[in-house]
Formats: C-alpha cells, structure tokens, sequence
C-alpha cells in the first residue's frame, strides 16, 4: 500500500548516516521534503510499517522528522491519531510514563494525557504568577 507514497523510493527521506553528522544535518536534508507528507493518506501506514521508535529510524516517517526513533518535528495537521495506539505501561499517569510513550512513538494514554494536562496547567499557572 505505501509503494504508492508519494516519498517511495526517495532517499532523502531516509538519509544514510554518512550524508549527516548531527541533528541540524539531518534537519537540513529532512525540512525541505516534510512537505510531501503534508497530504499523503498513508502517514498512518508508514508509521505502522517503518516502526521510527523501535527501529531507532532516522529520516521523514508519516509526516515527522524522527532521530533514533523520536520524534523532532512534525509537518502542521500531524495527527496523534496517526502514531501507534498507546500501550498500558505501570508508569502510567506519571513523567516516566509519558517519556515511555513519547520513547514508543505511541499516543498518550489517559493516565498519561491527564499528567501532561495537570503539569501543563500548573506551569501556566507559574507563569502568570511570576
């Protein structure tokens, strides 16, 4: 299905390490071509077939910019909905739970979603005091 990608075949989207020595290298190459996923309806099956988190995949997967399989960016309009659904960690609704997650490339659970929201706010509410 995602032979019919418009990125396919194209090797900028998975750079080999020799063409980049650092983050702003791979940045370099990748920023320019991030657009191609802006309206590819297989972001979600690229995601599902390269696997960016446990491949430790450095290049443009499903319209995000990923190096060792975390995300760096994201095309606007990326939509969570298009990571791996989230697996129940005991870590759950704490920091480490979120990192897991973000570690997997996965959607937040709940438990963690309501962590981020709870410390999001607070830090609102820190920057309006300060």
């Amino acid at each position: 299905m995602t032979a019919h990608a418009p990125c396919f075949g194209d090797d900028d989207f998975s750079p080999a390490d020799n063409r980049w020595k650092d983050i702003n290298g791979l940045r370099d190459i990748c920023d320019p071509i991030l657009y191609v996923c802006g309206r590819c309806p297989f972001r979600a099956a690229c995601i599902r077939q390269v696997n960016p988190a446990k491949a430790a995949f450095d290049g443009v997967c499903g319209g995000r910019i990923w190096r060792d399989g975390t995300i760096l960016a994201a095309i606007d309009g990326a939509d969570d909905s298009e990571l791996l659904a989230p697996v129940s960690r005991q870590s759950c609704g704490k920091k480490q739970g979120v990192r897991a997650h973000r570690r997997a490339a996965e959607r937040m659970c709940t438990k963690c979603d309501n962590h981020l929201n709870r410390h999001e706010q607070l830090a609102l509410l820190l920057d309006e005091a300060s």
